[in-house]
């Protein structure tokens, strides 16, 4: 497990002692190593069990605390799915990063390391770690290499960061307090033994970081001027990756305190519903197309976390394959998105058009990361939405079927401007490159190749 981590940070460290070429070289050879591991992980544990995938050294003896780090079913996916986004993002640096190449290597590369770190942390003392490691690697990202107002998204991005990681920080040691291990297999065999008052107390310190970072509504506010400014290579790893903190915490969460998720299951998952529909109907009315796929995220990270709220089997593996597919579609779409705003000057709805005309497979992949969305045959988000369907309905009857409908109502008006910015050729159009970059292609057939595969391919994760 160590070298899931420890491949970002060597390619890290070297990013800042090479120049512009030999830092890109670094991202995508770095990043195809870790992606190649990962799979490797796939394959070990279908072959010889997850349970013995793991690493485990000493670290703070007093406070039992060890550099922990395993698998679950759950993790291996998430882990899965970091690293091709990550791998698809390091192809398409070169073409969106034309500055600061070292430092951006490093912050990108260490994003990997903690992301993947975080997924795969044994403890809370981790989790915590890689949690705010990898929100300051962000906000530089955001801060340097961001739009015409990103010094304004980075700082609020910042300060809604700072709120949740001391709210965090509270409800792990709270959490210690209780029972004297960091642990999260302790934790989830004693945190039923605290008293309900100090329960709810943790559990609240703990879900409103969660839900900040997932983002839900009403807590979501920072994610739209975050996206909008962004670099396209840093949406792609904010709205792919780093948003599904907030989904696996309360995941653990959910199983640390069992008996408060359980009596405030039916609040939560009205809560997550009203946020589903709540971005679906925003995006629909936003004009420029980074900020309506920004919302398109609230939308799909509200029916994730409802299908946690639901409390059982199916409705986690629902929840953490929609993750997946919602990690590799909306890059696909951030990263498109960053190329026609490169390409054409503009990300206004009205102001776009005869995309297909300048490059079909911009145009056809645009189309996939929105079926992918959406949830049709053969892509991972179908799988994600029926083991979701079957578990929320099983949980909260035909009321279940609720926040599906936010997918429905985002596909319709993505579609819509499908024919309005992509087919419907209604803006002049004086210079533009002749054909698509070769490396932001590659990595629309990564991520596209991987929604596929995982579609036909569920059993890799032993579903």
């Amino acid at each position: 497990m160590y070298i899931l981590v420890g491949l970002p940070i060597i390619g890290a460290f070297l990013s800042l002692a090479a120049g512009r070429k030999g830092t890109l070289m670094l991202l995508k050879a770095f990043s195809l190593a870790t992606l190649a591991v990962a799979l490797y992980a796939i394959y070990a544990a279908n072959e010889y069990g997850i349970a013995g995938i793991g690493s485990s050294v000493a670290y703070i003896l007093p406070l039992g605390v060890n550099l922990a780090l395993g698998l679950s079913g759950i993790s291996l996916i998430l882990i899965v799915m970091t690293s091709i986004v990550f791998f698809a993002a390091a192809l398409a640096s070169g073409y969106f990063i034309d500055k600061s190449m070292g430092l951006y290597g490093f912050l990108f590369m260490l994003m990997e390391a903690t992301t993947i770190g975080l997924f795969a942390s044994s403890n809370l003392f981790l989790f915590f770690v890689f949690w705010e490691v990898s929100e300051v690697a962000m906000f530089f990202v955001i801060y340097i290499y961001g739009g015409m107002d990103r010094r304004r998204a980075a700082v609020k991005f910042l300060v809604y960061s700072v709120v949740a990681s001391m709210l965090l920080l509270i409800g792990i040691m709270l959490l210690y307090r209780s029972s004297g291990s960091f642990d999260i297999s302790v934790l989830q065999g004693t945190g039923y033994t605290m008293s309900h008052g100090m329960q709810l107390l943790t559990f609240a310190m703990l879900l409103i970081p969660f839900i900040i970072k997932a983002p839900v509504f009403p807590l979501h506010a920072w994610l739209p001027d975050a996206h909008t400014e962004a670099p396209a290579t840093g949406s792609m790893v904010l709205a792919g990756v780093l948003l599904k903190f907030g989904g696996y915490g309360m995941l653990l969460l959910f199983s640390i305190l069992p008996e408060i998720a359980k009596e405030y299951s039916v609040y939560l998952a009205a809560l997550f519903a009203i946020s589903a529909i709540y971005g679906a109907m925003n995006a629909i009315k936003v004009p420029h197309l980074k900020r309506m796929i920004a919302y398109t995220s609230i939308a799909d990270m509200g029916i994730v976390a409802f299908g946690l709220a639901a409390l059982n089997s199916y409705g986690n593996f629902g929840a953490a394959y929609i993750m997946l597919s919602h990690g590799l579609a909306i890059s696909l779409l951030f990263m498109l998105a960053g190329m026609f705003d490169k390409e054409f000057g503009t990300l206004v709805i009205k102001n776009l058009g005869g995309i297909a005309e300048w490059s079909g497979a911009a145009a056809y992949s645009f189309i996939i990361g929105i079926l992918a969305t959406i949830g049709i045959p053969l892509t991972s988000g179908f799988i994600g939405d029926i083991l979701l369907f079957i578990g929320a309905s099983g949980a909260f009857g035909i009321v279940g079927i609720v926040p599906l409908a936010a997918s429905i109502i985002v596909g319709a008006y993505l579609f819509w401007i499908v024919e309005r910015s992509i087919f419907r050729n209604n803006m002049k159009r004086e210079t533009y490159s002749e054909y698509i970059d070769t490396y932001v292609l590659a990595a629309a057939i990564v991520l596209i190749a991987s929604l596929v595969a995982f579609g036909v391919l569920p059993s890799l994760f032993g579903l």
